[in-house]
């Protein structure tokens, strides 16, 4: 028994004999009568009353049998046109993953990019946590992530975009907000681990890239600093302005940007020789990075300076 079969035999039912099913399906009257008998020997039932002679009358049984074809035949067209929606959308759609304090700086600026530049791709984004998000390309919820990740998949394709520094917001009541004071370079200041030994911090959870650095830094130089973990970057950032710790967070060229456009008055910079090596990678599965929704998503990012030259 296949849709096609069930399909023929509902024709039969609505129909109301073999012969007018037959010449709209353009097949035999016997062929249509061995469908009919597949079925009923398949299920051990009788689906017609055939004391009522050409008549097409339902027994109990072919009663529940139609109720259930047409239940199936309904979520297989339901079925076909998702699958045809899906097509549809996997050919002009890119799904895209950043993290969140990513996505807050510039998503809106990608948006206006394939708006103005390639229109007729449709980017739909999504933020979250970058192991969440790592697992959402692998599992082909996402095309394309843009992610800074320590840990790697044989089942992806990474393209290193660019090289993070690791910064901190200071806490309200740090001492190294007196060095920034006399920080005249117009640069961030820059910091070096024996600096932050007497610091207390305020980082996120586990399975995000800035907390996987602040690990492996802790690892690296032996130190056992108090922390505070708090999921919400804002809520980390005004933890720090109430003076419970350093915010550490990682970023790139645009996160910086974005940084002096709110000014750098209390950032400093983690010195680059102590500091731990990560990129941001464009991450997506083996094969995709050959396709134009790849290379569309390359460009854009080119575009808004966020990429290698």
């Amino acid at each position: 028994m296949n849709i096609e079969d069930l399909e023929k035999i509902n024709t039969v039912i609505e129909s109301g004999s073999i012969n007018k099913a037959a010449e709209k399906l353009f097949v035999s009257q016997p062929a249509l009568s061995r469908i009919i008998r597949k079925a009923e020997e398949e299920y051990e039932i009788i689906l017609f009353d055939r004391t009522q002679g050409k008549k097409i009358v339902l027994t109990e049984d072919g009663e529940r049998f139609y109720k259930m074809s047409k239940e199936i035949l309904l979520l297989h067209d339901n079925f076909l046109l998702q699958t045809k929606l899906n097509q549809s959308r996997n050919e002009n759609t890119i799904l895209f993953g950043t993290a969140t304090q990513q996505a807050i700086l510039y998503m809106s600026e990608m948006l206006s990019w394939f708006y103005a530049n390639e229109p007729k791709y449709r980017l739909e984004t999504k933020g979250g946590k970058s192991n969440e998000l790592h697992m959402d390309v692998i599992n082909r919820k996402l095309d394309v992530a843009f992610l800074n990740v320590t840990r790697f998949s044989n089942e992806l394709h990474y393209e290193k975009i660019e090289r993070m520094r690791t910064f901190f917001y200071l806490s309200s009541n740090s001492p190294l907000l007196e060095k920034i004071k006399d920080n005249d370079s117009g640069e961030v200041l820059k910091v070096h681990i024996q600096d932050l030994k007497d610091e207390h911090f305020v980082v996120n959870k586990k399975g995000t890239a800035s907390r996987d650095i602040f690990d492996q830094l802790c690892s690296r130089y032996n130190l056992n600093p108090v922390y505070v973990e708090e999921e919400n970057m804002y809520q980390r950032m005004k933890l720090a302005d109430n003076g419970v710790g350093s915010y550490i967070l990682t970023a790139g060229r645009v996160d910086r940007i974005a940084f002096a456009k709110g000014g750098m008055s209390h950032y400093v910079v983690l010195d680059d020789q102590e500091d731990i090596e990560s990129w941001r990678y464009l991450i997506c599965r083996k094969g995709f990075e050959n396709t134009e929704q790849y290379k569309v998503i390359q460009r854009c990012l080119k575009d808004l300076g966020n990429a290698y030259l």
